[in-house]
């Protein structure tokens, strides 16, 4: 097993967090870890109704979903699931990822080095993104870009209402 290098920090957004925000949060992680991602497998699912904005690229990817050949049974063809796995690297992949990251109830962003960076659930309350000092800059940009609120990025540690 690989050990995590204990220097780059977690963040997170606060429970409070406006959609505004959530939404430029895990779509500014995503493009400032792009250079650092190898895979995105997102799950084509949400226990919220998509966006009207994302319908196309769901549509998309579910086109993508394929029946499964079980391991111990090949000649047995198991449901489709719900995970799609992109190639941050393929511009029309990436942007698929980005459509819909903050609706999926699960999607996770692995490094050149296969590590976890950027993992984000639960139709955007459930997200926590590795970001180094330029990437949470980054994002934090993508925040104010976007009309959200930056002060609800925090780091993970940290977990609750806005601090006052």
């Amino acid at each position: 097993m690989r050990k995590r290098k204990a220097t780059t920090p977690w963040f997170t957004l606060t429970d409070d967090a406006d959609p505004k925000t959530v939404a430029a949060t895990y779509r500014g992680a995503l493009i400032a870890q792009r250079h650092r991602l190898k895979d995105i497998s997102i799950d084509v699912l949400s226990d919220a109704p998509w966006p009207g904005e994302v319908e196309s690229a769901v549509a998309q990817l579910q086109s993508r979903l394929t029946p499964r050949k079980s391991r111990l049974f090949p000649w047995v063809t198991r449901d489709p699931g719900v995970t799609v796995d992109l190639d941050p690297s393929d511009d029309a992949d990436f942007a698929l990822a980005l459509a819909i990251a903050p609706y999926t109830i699960g999607g996770t962003g692995i490094s050149n080095e296969i590590m976890i960076i950027w993992d984000g659930n639960d139709t955007g309350t459930s997200g926590a993104f590795e970001l180094t000092a330029d990437e949470h800059q980054a994002v934090v940009a993508t925040i104010q870009q976007e009309g959200g609120d930056p002060t609800q990025l925090i780091p993970l540690h940290h977990r609750g209402p806005t601090p006052s």
